[in-house]
């Protein structure tokens, strides 16, 4: 919930869909590389320290598998709403994406202009930073109940003038 590929977008959840047309269909042979691809990325990016991405919002480190999923979602709508397909369905199919395309873009406009940092973070609770960068408060990432998106749909202004706060701090240091 801290930092999920799929929380964050969940319309690309579409690309496990999409890989397995593409591994049954020889049209689509050509694209084979692109689940491979990203499944590999993923791996390294899991050995790696740092794996939740530090202070950032969403799934940041692993951004670059995005531009391997989403042919692959587009695969699996353009499957969903083929010419067999009923109207009703490609209306659910097409209505469906549409949803999580604007939760997707919803909770991306929350971090463009609420997120500020060390807000949820470095979050103070009872007196105490809870940083998830310290492997005491890193359980943290997987709360359902104490996550960024949360937090920063209920802090939204608090988090916006901290932001702005800390813009300003730093174009008023010195050279």
């Amino acid at each position: 919930p801290g930092r999920g590929l799929f929380i964050f977008s969940p319309w690309l959840l579409l690309a496990f869909g999409g890989a397995v047309i593409l591994w049954r269909d020889p049209r689509y042979a050509p694209l084979r590389s692109l689940p491979i691809a990203a499944l590999a990325m993923l791996a390294v990016h899991a050995k790696f320290y740092d794996w939740w991405g530090g202070w950032a919002f969403g799934y940041r480190p692993i951004v670059d598998a995005t531009v391997l999923l989403a042919p692959l979602a587009a695969i699996a709508l353009a499957s969903l709403t083929a010419e067999g397909a009923t109207t009703s369905r490609r209306r659910l199919a097409w209505s469906g994406f549409a949803l999580l395309v604007a939760w997707s873009i919803g909770v991306q406009t929350l971090g463009a202009f609420a997120y500020d940092l060390a807000g949820w973070n470095a979050r103070v609770v009872g007196g105490v930073s809870h940083d998830i960068d310290r492997p005491e408060f890193r359980h943290r990432i997987w709360s359902w109940r104490d996550n960024p998106i949360l937090y920063y749909a209920t802090h939204f202004t608090t988090s916006q003038a901290e932001r702005a706060r800390r813009v300003q701090a730093m174009c008023e240091q010195p050279g």
